[in-house]
């Protein structure tokens, strides 16, 4: 007589087969990198394993855009049970081009012809319209994570109607895309930001080649609702990024916990100030990640720090700063940034934590201007908050732990060290915050 096990047994037991194939040390969350053959062989064993083994397949998906993007379409409204069973999709570039070729590809000196007909020529693998993706996602109702990766995103067909609400995902990634929504006739610009309701967006890279944003008056970008923008409960973001630039002109989307991670130019602190001043009203959390060497764009006597100023974020509980010490520049004074960005903090702030990193190992000789920075400040921040709860300091690529708490200790007053607010924390190199 024949075993049957209960799908949910053999559904776990295909994974963990999967999990070994793979290596367990391999980081694979949203079943993109699994065996396909191995799983297409196992749902035709017997009608007990079908089932169970093809949700694993179409678990994760990974796509490249282009002409057959429609015949999957059709193949998801065909068959229930794949769309079913999709958690995660990746829709990424056909080709792979390298950076100068995809500059080339949307210079109208390299190319003749209409604008509409160059683009095709050059960028035919990686247009994806705006409507496609979302009848695609529309016929996924357990869809939880969508990754856009170095797509060209067109515009919106005028002769389409918006979907009546936003797409709700746990997660959705926007990758080094492309922004073109006025090549192609017959679209319109829209704000993408504002088709989706999200738990975690990261969005990195993305370029508005032709200016649309610069452009087309705020008021002429669909967006599902204006009225009611959708929540994203985390936003990560990596320097200056042409969607979060629509959605900022159109009417910012409400944001709980910001992390805004400042790179190497001052225009990235231009645009962190707009992103504080738009989404920061609504947020509770804010983590800033700033690179040592955006310093060097800012004269001495500028006060370009001063722009990332907090005052906007009336509820903000939790505040983060990561900062990179040049420990190549000991000497450098530190302090007036940090006092730019904590000062202009709400005196309701609960949470204070303060990480400093070093692109090398720190030796005590490098860490002492550090604690004679960190420390006046700590004392400041005590006094200013009255209603906060944790100050933890944290540092990576320590000497030693003892002498580096010994060292922050012997400069704050008793009390403070003594006090269960003060914690201090050292972590290896790469560890996450």
């Amino acid at each position: 007589m024949a075993l049957h096990l209960p799908y949910e047994v053999t559904y776990h037991i295909l994974r963990e087969t999967q999990r070994n194939a793979l290596g367990h040390m391999f980081d694979d969350p949203h079943g993109l990198h699994r065996d396909r053959r191995i799983l297409a062989s196992c749902s035709l064993v017997c009608l007990s394993w079908r089932l169970p083994a093809q949700a694993l397949l179409f678990e994760g998906l990974s796509l490249a855009v282009g002409s057959r993007l429609v015949d999957f379409l059709v193949f998801l409204q065909s068959t229930p049970h794949a769309a079913n069973a999709i958690r995660s999709l990746r829709l990424q570039s056909g080709t792979a081009p390298d950076e100068d070729e995809d500059e080339d590809a949307f210079n109208v000196e390299v190319h003749s012809g209409p604008l509409w007909e160059r683009v095709q020529q050059t960028s035919s693998e990686r247009l994806l319209s705006p409507a496609l993706l979302m009848d695609i996602v529309g016929t996924l109702p357990n869809l939880s994570y969508l990754h856009l990766d170095r797509i060209v995103l067109l515009g919106w067909p005028e002769d389409r109607s918006l979907p009546s609400r936003p797409v709700s995902l746990r997660s959705l990634n926007l990758f080094v895309n492309t922004y073109m929504p006025l090549v192609q006739p017959g679209t319109k610009p829209l704000d993408i930001l504002s088709f989706f309701e999200v738990g975690l967006l990261i969005i990195t890279g993305n370029k508005d080649v032709y200016g649309a944003n610069q452009h087309v008056p705020p008021s002429e970008v669909l967006a599902i609702s204006n009225t009611n923008p959708p929540t994203i409960a985390e936003l990560r973001t990596y320097g200056h990024d042409c969607f979060l630039e629509c959605n900022l002109r159109r009417g910012a989307s409400n944001v709980d916990h910001l992390t805004l991670n400042v790179f190497d130019n001052a225009s990235d602190v231009l645009f962190v100030r707009s992103l504080l001043e738009h989404y920061g009203c609504n947020a509770t959390r804010i983590h800033l990640d700033v690179d040592y060497t955006v310093e060097r764009e800012f004269p001495e006597e500028d006060v370009g720090w001063q722009m990332c100023n907090l005052a906007a974020c009336t509820r903000l509980q939790s505040l983060c700063l990561s900062w990179e010490m040049d420990v190549l520049r000991p000497d450098q004074n530190h302090g007036e940034v940090y006092d730019a960005i904590v000062g202009s903090a709400p005196r309701t702030l609960r949470e204070l934590k303060i990480s400093l990193s070093a692109p090398h190992r720190v030796t005590k000789e490098v860490f002492e201007p550090m604690a004679l920075c960190l420390a006046p400040r700590v004392v400041q921040a005590v006094t200013r908050f009255p209603e906060i709860k944790d100050i933890i300091l944290t540092v990576t690529q320590v000497f030693d732990y003892d002498d580096c708490k010994g060292m922050i200790h012997d400069l704050l007053p008793r009390a403070i060290v003594e006090s269960p607010v003060l914690k201090i924390v050292i972590r290896p190199s790469g560890h996450p915050l």
